[in-house]
């Protein structure tokens, strides 16, 4: 999997408050994917931990970004990211006037995605331009830079492509990369982009500001192929091995189909896997089931596989610390549900650039992090247990809950229907109503005070109603933050505040 360690973070600006140029009357959704969304908040999260705010603009940046986010809330996909690219190049250099072009503004690729040195064949450079800025209208419209890069840093391929000022928005502008076709090493590499020059400007000026944009694969291997045998050699497992391994074949099943030469913009997990590394990782896994071993179990790291339920398959991120994985004894575990918009893959990638897997480490905490919109049952909470309990020594008194926006929610009704199972729940920018009639185990709310969808004017009241009628609630405003911010900076105090708590003896946890 790419990890967000990866993304170069240094972007041209616009300053905080600056307001954004008109919106292009090209279609947004025939432009901008989700995985344009997902770049774009991958990066803003990162410039945003890694070099934060002054204080006197954190509530102005915070409430930027709201508003970007209604905006895809409201399906203006492109308004959201046009958005979100102006936060984070304000976030990150102050120097360039308000509505000029930025890196951010083009997307750029290396076709085909996945190269096979043993066919040979051209290699392409892609640009397709997402909106306009002020200065691209320019005659002479934009030149940017884009380089090749592999993991290392080493530059294999390098070009400068001019953007015209009336270039169609979402139509690739296609430039032959010779170089990178020679025979370049298997593996992984970044594609990387700076504005040159805009407008009338010659010739093009090196710039050291550049964007991750995507990433390219260079491989021996016919991956789509590797991919049917794989699928094809697993077919007999349900029969030949035992009940207990089901959840593992399932989840084999599901990683194989993550192999492909085309992975899919809509799907965040597709789109960010490296298919170079995942290949004999499925190839070992495979062998490891035919000799009737779960190769999920005290496996250490972060993995994504699929929670398999009677009805569906729900996907499901985990990670466990190596500590647990290599020892015996049992370790909390940590269920984290996303907001609306996000995904399995929102945790452990983002919010505070991967904050909560940092602290699990930390504090030798399991996670899980199932996809939010598919996970909304009691009976789906059981099967994690179950199946998490295979994957690594789960102490079932400590079974905690956090969710964000919506997932708080989730999280809340998640901590009614099991409240003897779960020793406590934290939930982030967003709130229900509690009554002490239905048993709840402890809760620690926690809200942005520039929040305007979780406000804290409208939710506090109803932490201080369950409070004073004997629920087991505490709630706190964080100055200056808003919807989303609130929840890399809660994250700390949140863990904190639930390492204490287990299941009273009074509710013991299912075994």
């Amino acid at each position: 999997m790419l990890t967000t360690t990866a993304l170069l973070l240094l972007a041209l600006s616009v300053p905080a408050g600056a307001q954004l140029p008109a919106a292009s009357s090209a279609s947004p959704q025939a432009t901008v994917t989700r995985a344009d969304l997902a770049l774009a908040y991958l990066v803003f999260d990162r410039a945003w931990t890694e070099r934060p705010p002054a204080a006197d603009r954190v509530g102005p940046i915070s409430q930027q970004f709201d508003q970007s986010t209604l905006a895809f809330f409201a399906g203006r996909n492109a308004e959201s990211v046009r958005g979100i690219h102006a936060i984070t190049a304000g976030l990150l250099d102050a120097t360039v006037v308000p509505g000029t072009s930025t890196p951010f503004t083009v997307r750029a690729t290396v076709e085909p995605h996945v190269y096979r040195r043993t066919l040979g064949g051209p290699v392409t450079l892609r640009l397709v331009p997402l909106y306009r800025t002020a200065d691209s209208a320019a005659s002479t419209g934009t030149l940017f830079g884009v380089r090749v890069l592999s993991d290392a840093g080493r530059v294999l391929a390098s070009a400068t492509v001019r953007v015209p000022s009336d270039a169609p928005l979402g139509a690739p502008i296609d430039v032959p990369l010779p170089t990178a076709a020679a025979n370049p090493p298997k593996g992984r590499y970044r594609v990387v982009v700076s504005v040159a020059r805009t407008g009338e400007a010659e010739p093009p000026a090196p710039a050291a500001t550049v964007m991750p944009s995507s990433e390219w694969f260079v491989t021996d291997d016919d991956l789509d192929s590797k991919r049917e045998e794989l699928a094809r050699r697993a077919t007999p497992l349900d029969t030949i091995v035992p009940p207990e391994l089901f959840d593992a074949i399932a989840s084999f099943k599901a990683r194989v189909r993550l192999l492909t030469t085309r992975p899919s913009q809509a799907n965040t997990t597709q789109w960010r896997t490296n298919p170079v590394t995942l290949a004999p990782a499925l190839e070992l896994e495979l062998q490891q089931l035919m000799s009737g071993a779960d190769p999920y179990a005290n496996r250490s790291g972060s993995l994504w596989r699929v929670l398999r339920t009677a009805s569906r398959l729900i996907p499901l991120r985990t990670h466990v610390p190596v500590a647990v994985a290599r020892g015996k004894a049992a370790a909390p575990l940590l269920i984290a549900i996303h907001g609306v918009g996000g995904d399995e893959n929102m945790f452990p990638d983002a919010l505070g650039a991967g904050r909560l897997i940092e602290l699990a480490d930390q504090h030798g905490i399991v996670v899980a992090i199932p996809n939010g919109d598919q996970f909304t049952t009691p009976e789906d909470f059981d099967r994690l247990i179950e199946q998490m309990s295979l994957q690594a020594p789960i102490d079932k008194q400590r079974i905690w809950v956090v969710g964000h926006s919506r997932g708080a929610g989730q999280a809340l009704a998640l901590a009614r229907a099991r409240a003897n199972q779960i020793a406590g729940v934290v939930a982030i920018a967003g709130l229900g109503r509690m009554t002490a009639d239905v048993p709840m185990p402890p809760v620690l709310a926690v809200l942005g005070e520039l929040d305007p969808i979780a406000a804290p004017v409208r939710l506090m009241p109803l932490a201080e109603q369950a409070k004073a009628g004997g629920v087991n609630v505490e709630a706190r405003v964080l100055p200056q933050l808003g919807h989303t911010t609130v929840v890399s900076a809660a994250l700390p105090d949140a863990v904190r505040w639930l390492l204490p708590r287990t299941l009273p003896p009074s509710a013991p946890a299912r075994r």
